[in-house]
């Protein structure tokens, strides 16, 4: 994240006769530097807002995921990483897809591959596999024991750090 520059675009060199310019002290530095150097390095936290568009499958079925369903979707950029978190609860799967696609919310330019918590209907947990396909920007969530099963009441919940390039 870039700093703003605005404030600090904004102060006035002295000339040399120290009656025109921006006086620096202590608030100032702190207003147009540490302040915002400080939001800077400590990333913030960016909701993903809801777009059912976002939830998908392969190759074949449906993934249907409300506004309801998710509980956390969001990520923060901290320099060239980025940390991920998603919790959908309650959703609803029909046919028998191999597997299940989101789309990811930053860029990210390295393939990347994770485990995930993932849980049936009547909160059969079960760890599956999570992969960021660098070609389409989407993760891809596989269950260890095969297809998703058609009717299935699906829980994914993942935290996925990024490296962004």
């Amino acid at each position: 994240m870039a700093i703003n520059r605005g404030p600090w675009n904004a102060l006035v060199d002295d000339d040399g006769s120290n009656l025109v310019g921006s006086v620096w002290n202590k608030a100032a530095i702190k207003d147009v530097i540490l302040d915002p150097t400080d939001v800077a390095l400590a990333g913030a936290v960016v909701d993903v807002p809801f777009n059912a568009a976002s939830f998908g499958v392969y190759p074949a079925g449906a993934w249907t995921v409300t506004a309801g369903n998710v509980i956390a979707f969001a990520y923060t950029v901290n320099g060239k990483s980025a940390i991920l978190t998603l919790q959908v609860l309650n959703s609803v799967i029909t046919g028998t897809p191999l597997l299940l696609t989101i789309v990811c919310p930053v860029t990210a330019p390295r393939r990347t591959v994770t485990t995930t918590r993932v849980a049936l209907a009547a909160g059969t947990l079960e760890i599956g596999n999570a992969y960021l396909e660098t070609a389409d920007n989407r993760f891809y969530l596989q269950r260890s024991a095969g297809n998703w099963p058609a009717g299935a009441v699906a829980e994914v919940s993942m935290t996925i750090p990024l490296f962004l390039g």
